[in-house]
C-alpha cells in the first residue's frame, strides 16, 4: 500500500498542475512582466542656416550700359534666435573692397557691386545690415541686387565670383 499511496500522490500533483491554469493559478507558460520609465530629452540651441540662389546678371557689353541682376537668399533660424547682422563679402576676386568677376583662364576682371535695394543705393558690405529679425517659424528672405558698370574692355567668356554670406546671431 505504500507504493500505491506514493503513485496516487504523484498523480494528484500532476492533475493539480494541469488544472491550475483553468483555476486561474500560475502555470509554467505564463509570462511575468516588469515596467519602468525612460526619460527623453533634446536640447535646442540657437542656430541659423543660409540658402542662396545663384545670381546671374544680364549680358555684359563692354562699352554699353551696366549689367544688372538679382537673386534671393533665405535665412532660417531656430525660434527666438535673434539675428544681429547679415553681411556679404566682397567676393573671392576682390581687389580691396571692390568685388570683381573673373573668367577662368583670363586675368581680366569686371568690377561689380552688391546692393540691398533695386535703385542700387544701399550697398551690401561684410556687416551691412543690422537685422531687426527675430526668428519665427518662417524663414526670412533677402534680395541681393548686383550691378556691373559698363566700360571694362574684356575678352568674351563667363565671368564668375563667389560671395560669402555671414549671419551673426545671438
Amino acid at each position: 500500500m505504500g507504493k500505491r499511496l506514493c503513485l496516487d500522490a504523484g498523480r494528484s500533483a500532476v492533475a493539480l498542475m494541469l488544472a491550475m491554469p483553468l483555476l486561474g493559478g500560475p502555470s509554467m507558460a505564463q509570462a511575468n512582466t516588469a515596467t519602468g520609465t525612460m526619460g527623453i530629452a533634446v536640447t535646442v540651441v540657437d542656430s541659423c542656416a543660409v540658402n542662396a540662389n545663384p545670381l546671374t546678371m544680364t549680358s555684359y557689353l563692354s562699352a554699353a550700359a551696366s549689367s544688372t541682376g538679382n537673386a534671393t537668399f533665405t535665412v532660417t533660424c531656430t525660434i527666438a534666435t535673434a539675428v544681429a547682422s547679415i553681411g556679404l563679402s566682397s567676393g573671392a576676386n576682390a581687389i580691396g573692397t571692390v568685388a570683381q568677376l573673373k573668367a577662368p583662364g583670363y586675368a581680366s576682371l569686371i568690377p561689380y557691386a552688391l546692393y540691398q535695394d533695386p535703385a542700387f543705393v544701399t550697398a551690401w558690405t561684410n556687416a551691412a545690415m543690422p537685422a531687426a529679425y527675430a526668428a519665427i517659424a518662417t524663414p526670412a528672405i533677402y534680395t541681393v541686387y548686383a550691378k556691373a558698370p559698363g566700360g571694362a574692355n574684356v575678352p568674351t567668356g563667363t565671368y564668375l565670383d563667389t560671395v560669402n554670406i555671414t549671419v551673426t546671431y545671438v
